[in-house]
């Protein structure tokens, strides 16, 4: 049985990435900070197994001992073949109102987390020829206005990303990095409204769900290592334009339409 750990697995993307794997026959890790919606979506996915587990995956230590247990807990080998790190949290500050504390917290949910989570991981998807999935953001190419802190974490997620895919590839590791455009979740909802992004500019956690899945099943080899766009089909053909004349090697971000959403 094919295992998969999803941090921040509680709501939004991460809940459906939950389902998305679980419906597809994975054993699953949910983790994140509250039990209680880790709860909630173990009983939505059709896994044949999950595990709750809880802590603070910007604590190094914490996140070790997570995946740890994540990697016991659903191999009898003690095994991962996917980690999604979906983990992160979102603030709007200017950057004349950018504290220490409020740049230390965005690397430390976004960044931080996630890397600590992949070197502990290493060893087992090194042995499976495993997946790392990151979820970023747009704001890897092009942060809103506030988001100077939150697109410097998730352009340093799209950095090991790179790292991964070309360190891994002796042993069959592979790594994306997808980078939505506005997801309708909690998490956009308590920094932006929907009078400056309204609901029908938004895709849905499902989308970014099925992008994960199509990674995990190696319909994007040819973005091994890159950082991915996924938006709606009009606004992808639009960002490939701009992105070839502009700056398509920078990061290694794919040159490419990225992953189209009909809608």
């Amino acid at each position: 049985m094919r295992t998969a750990l999803i941090t921040g697995a509680g709501s939004g993307i991460g809940r459906a990435v939950a389902i998305a794997l679980g419906n597809s026959g994975y054993a699953l890790a949910l983790v994140g900070r509250r039990r209680q919606p880790l709860e909630e979506t173990a009983e939505l996915t059709g896994s044949p197994e999950t595990l709750v587990l809880t802590g603070d995956l910007s604590v190094a230590g914490e996140a070790g001992a997570i995946v740890e247990a994540a990697a016991a807990g659903l191999s009898e080998s003690g095994g991962l073949d996917v980690l999604v790190n979906n983990a992160g949290e979102a603030a709007l500050v200017p950057i004349g109102l950018m504290t220490p504390a409020a740049w230390d917290r965005a690397l430390a949910a976004n960044a931080s987390s996630a890397a600590y989570c992949t070197i502990a991981a290493w060893r087992h998807l090194a042995i499976s020829g495993g997946t790392i999935v990151n979820i970023a953001s747009m704001a890897v190419y092009d942060p809103l206005e506030g988001f100077m802190a939150y697109g410097a974490a998730k352009a340093a997620m799209a950095h090991l990303t790179v790292s991964s895919a070309k360190e891994g590839g002796p042993s069959g590791v592979t790594a994306y990095c997808l980078c939505p455009g506005a997801v309708e979740t909690p998490m956009l909802r308590s920094v932006i409204d929907e009078a400056t992004v309204p609901r029908s500019a938004t895709l849905q956690p499902e989308d970014v769900a099925a992008a994960v899945l199509a990674c995990v099943r190696g319909e994007h080899l040819a973005s091994n290592g890159q950082a991915i766009p996924i938006l709606p089909a009009a606004s992808a053909d639009w960002w490939s334009q701009w992105q070839t004349s502009h700056r398509s090697a920078w990061l290694g971000m794919s040159p490419m339409p990225g992953h189209k959403v009909e809608q």
